[in-house]
Protein backbone atom coordinates (compact mmCIF):
# COMPACT_ATOMS: atom_id res chain seq x y z
CA UNK A 1 0.00 0.00 0.00
CA UNK A 2 1.31 3.37 -0.92
CA UNK A 3 2.23 5.95 1.83
CA UNK A 4 3.20 9.88 2.17
CA UNK A 5 5.98 11.62 3.94
CA UNK A 6 6.52 15.20 3.77
CA UNK A 7 10.10 16.63 4.42
CA UNK A 8 10.95 20.80 4.77
CA UNK A 9 14.19 21.55 4.59
CA UNK A 10 15.05 25.46 5.49
CA UNK A 11 17.53 27.33 3.63
CA UNK A 12 19.26 27.17 6.69
CA UNK A 13 19.55 23.98 7.37
CA UNK A 14 23.03 22.63 7.85
CA UNK A 15 22.96 19.40 6.47
CA UNK A 16 20.39 17.51 9.34
CA UNK A 17 17.25 17.52 7.42
CA UNK A 18 18.74 16.40 4.36
CA UNK A 19 20.39 13.51 6.02
CA UNK A 20 16.93 12.81 7.50
CA UNK A 21 15.53 12.72 3.73
CA UNK A 22 18.00 10.95 2.62
CA UNK A 23 18.28 7.91 5.05
CA UNK A 24 14.60 7.90 4.30
CA UNK A 25 14.86 7.08 0.81
CA UNK A 26 17.53 5.36 0.88
CA UNK A 27 15.72 2.70 3.68
CA UNK A 28 12.36 2.79 1.86
CA UNK A 29 10.86 1.58 -1.73
CA UNK A 30 10.41 5.17 -2.94
CA UNK A 31 7.93 5.34 -6.03
CA UNK A 32 7.82 9.00 -6.13
CA UNK A 33 9.11 12.26 -5.04
CA UNK A 34 7.40 15.59 -5.68
CA UNK A 35 9.29 19.13 -4.73
CA UNK A 36 7.78 22.31 -4.30
CA UNK A 37 9.94 25.25 -3.72
CA UNK A 38 9.24 27.93 -0.68
CA UNK A 39 10.14 31.31 -0.15
CA UNK A 40 12.10 29.54 3.19
CA UNK A 41 13.23 26.37 1.87
CA UNK A 42 11.86 23.41 0.14
CA UNK A 43 9.14 21.06 0.59
CA UNK A 44 9.44 17.02 -0.38
CA UNK A 45 6.03 14.38 -1.03
CA UNK A 46 7.67 11.19 -0.73
CA UNK A 47 5.31 8.62 -2.14
CA UNK A 48 6.71 4.98 -0.55
CA UNK A 49 5.42 1.32 -0.90
CA UNK A 50 4.94 0.32 2.94
CA UNK A 51 5.67 -3.20 3.42
CA UNK A 52 8.68 -3.14 1.13
CA UNK A 53 12.29 -2.97 1.42
CA UNK A 54 14.44 -0.56 -0.82
CA UNK A 55 16.83 -2.75 -2.90
CA UNK A 56 20.07 -3.75 -0.83
CA UNK A 57 23.14 -1.56 -1.87
CA UNK A 58 26.36 -1.04 -1.55
CA UNK A 59 28.30 1.15 0.64
CA UNK A 60 28.88 4.35 -1.69
CA UNK A 61 25.06 3.89 -2.41
CA UNK A 62 25.56 1.67 -5.77
CA UNK A 63 23.16 -1.07 -6.16
CA UNK A 64 23.96 -4.29 -4.69
CA UNK A 65 24.60 -7.31 -7.33
CA UNK A 66 23.00 -10.65 -6.63
CA UNK A 67 25.62 -13.61 -6.59
CA UNK A 68 25.48 -15.47 -9.43
CA UNK A 69 23.61 -18.86 -9.41
CA UNK A 70 25.23 -22.02 -10.63
CA UNK A 71 22.27 -23.66 -12.20
CA UNK A 72 24.51 -26.96 -13.11
CA UNK A 73 24.41 -27.09 -9.86
CA UNK A 74 20.83 -26.50 -8.37
CA UNK A 75 19.16 -28.32 -11.19
CA UNK A 76 18.85 -31.85 -11.78
CA UNK A 77 20.81 -33.40 -15.12
CA UNK A 78 17.32 -33.65 -16.80
CA UNK A 79 16.55 -30.27 -15.85
CA UNK A 80 19.56 -28.70 -16.57
CA UNK A 81 19.62 -30.11 -19.66
CA UNK A 82 16.21 -28.37 -20.41
CA UNK A 83 17.89 -25.38 -18.92
CA UNK A 84 20.35 -25.10 -21.73
CA UNK A 85 18.07 -25.75 -24.27
CA UNK A 86 16.29 -22.86 -23.37
CA UNK A 87 19.14 -20.51 -22.89
CA UNK A 88 20.25 -21.38 -26.80
CA UNK A 89 16.74 -20.74 -27.63
CA UNK A 90 16.48 -17.64 -25.92
CA UNK A 91 19.35 -16.47 -27.46
CA UNK A 92 17.76 -16.74 -30.54
CA UNK A 93 15.04 -14.86 -30.14
CA UNK A 94 16.84 -11.80 -28.41
CA UNK A 95 19.29 -11.96 -31.66
CA UNK A 96 16.58 -12.42 -33.90
CA UNK A 97 13.99 -9.17 -31.90
CA UNK A 98 17.44 -7.33 -30.89
CA UNK A 99 17.08 -7.19 -26.97
CA UNK A 100 19.22 -8.41 -24.64
CA UNK A 101 18.72 -11.58 -23.76
CA UNK A 102 17.33 -11.25 -20.27
CA UNK A 103 14.13 -9.35 -21.82
CA UNK A 104 13.19 -12.40 -23.13
CA UNK A 105 13.46 -14.45 -20.23
CA UNK A 106 15.72 -14.04 -16.96
CA UNK A 107 18.06 -17.53 -16.04
CA UNK A 108 15.86 -17.64 -13.04
CA UNK A 109 12.46 -17.69 -14.92
CA UNK A 110 14.50 -20.33 -17.20
CA UNK A 111 15.52 -22.33 -14.58
CA UNK A 112 11.21 -23.09 -13.36
CA UNK A 113 10.40 -23.75 -16.96
CA UNK A 114 13.02 -25.78 -17.14
CA UNK A 115 11.64 -28.03 -13.51
CA UNK A 116 8.44 -28.41 -15.90
CA UNK A 117 8.86 -31.68 -18.01
CA UNK A 118 5.95 -30.76 -20.27
CA UNK A 119 5.65 -27.10 -20.71
CA UNK A 120 2.92 -25.26 -21.90
CA UNK A 121 1.80 -21.36 -22.06
CA UNK A 122 -0.32 -22.06 -19.34
CA UNK A 123 3.36 -23.42 -17.04
CA UNK A 124 4.96 -19.77 -18.64
CA UNK A 125 2.36 -17.70 -17.08
CA UNK A 126 3.16 -18.73 -13.45
CA UNK A 127 6.48 -18.04 -13.75
CA UNK A 128 7.16 -14.90 -11.99
CA UNK A 129 7.98 -11.96 -13.86
CA UNK A 130 6.41 -13.85 -16.96
CA UNK A 131 3.14 -12.24 -17.77
CA UNK A 132 0.90 -12.11 -20.33
CA UNK A 133 2.96 -9.78 -22.77
CA UNK A 134 5.32 -11.51 -22.35
CA UNK A 135 3.51 -14.60 -23.07
CA UNK A 136 2.00 -13.20 -26.25
CA UNK A 137 5.20 -12.43 -27.83
CA UNK A 138 7.75 -15.09 -26.77
CA UNK A 139 5.70 -18.32 -25.48
CA UNK A 140 5.29 -20.09 -28.84
CA UNK A 141 8.81 -19.43 -30.15
CA UNK A 142 10.04 -20.39 -26.51
CA UNK A 143 8.10 -23.54 -26.57
CA UNK A 144 9.15 -24.64 -30.34
CA UNK A 145 12.20 -26.07 -28.63
CA UNK A 146 9.87 -29.06 -26.77
CA UNK A 147 8.45 -30.10 -30.65
CA UNK A 148 12.23 -30.56 -31.60
CA UNK A 149 13.16 -32.34 -28.23
CA UNK A 150 12.88 -36.38 -28.35
CA UNK A 151 9.90 -37.98 -26.09
CA UNK A 152 10.87 -40.18 -23.48
CA UNK A 153 10.19 -43.63 -25.52
CA UNK A 154 12.52 -41.96 -28.33
CA UNK A 155 15.14 -41.37 -26.10
CA UNK A 156 15.18 -45.07 -24.56
CA UNK A 157 16.99 -47.12 -26.78
CA UNK A 158 14.84 -50.25 -28.57
CA UNK A 159 15.19 -53.33 -26.47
Amino acid sequence: MAQFNTFYIAMTDEGAMQDRLNAFLRSHRVLAVRQRDFPEGWGFCVEWMDGVAAAPRWEGGAPYQREKVDYMKVLSPEEFTRFSVYRKRRKEIAEQDGVKPFVVMTDAQMAELAKVKSPTVANLKKIEGFGEARAEKYAARLLEVEQERPTATEERPAP
